[in-house]
């Protein structure tokens, strides 16, 4: 004999409410299956600390958009651009006490890899993207005093 599951009302009495499984064994009421089981889930961590660097992220893109690929001093504007980021993301206040500035700083450049990475799935030939991507996958071509902080 299996007990009875309990069901959960979440959207209310609605004339239109199906019933969906949620992935832990319960019932969720919801206009959609889907709904309710996204809306169970809680954001991750992670998916918390991705969005932090965000608006840096896309004023730095729009920077970059002005630089033109091939041009004078191409490879230096977007690493002078990306350290200017860098440099904001190391001066905004910790949200534990325990954070360092390399650790945002990391976490900075992450996001920001991972969004070009996006972008360039739309646009593979985008050499601004494909060059900012670069500098920041492969340190040792970033000038001396852009270079990221080791972990330790």
């Amino acid at each position: 004999m299996s007990a009875r599951v309990p069901k959960v009302d979440i959207a209310g009495p609605q004339s239109d409410v199906r019933e969906s499984p949620c992935p832990r064994g319960r019932y969720l009421r919801s206009r959609s299956p889907c709904q309710g089981v996204a809306s169970a889930i809680p954001p991750t961590e992670k998916d918390q600390v991705m969005s932090r660097w965000q608006d840096i992220v896309d004023n730095l893109l729009t920077h970059l958009e002005t630089e033109t690929p091939g041009s004078n001093g191409f490879r230096l504007n977007i690493d002078h651009k990306i350290w200017e980021a860098e440099q904001e993301v190391s001066k905004t206040v910790p949200i534990t006490p325990h954070e360092t500035t390399s650790r945002r700083l990391h976490g900075f450049q992450r996001e920001l890899i991972e969004t070009l990475s996006k972008q360039l799935k739309n646009d593979p030939a985008n050499g601004i993207l494909l060059e900012a991507r670069s500098l920041l996958e492969n340190p040792w071509l970033r000038v001396v005093e852009h270079r990221r902080p080791d972990l330790r």
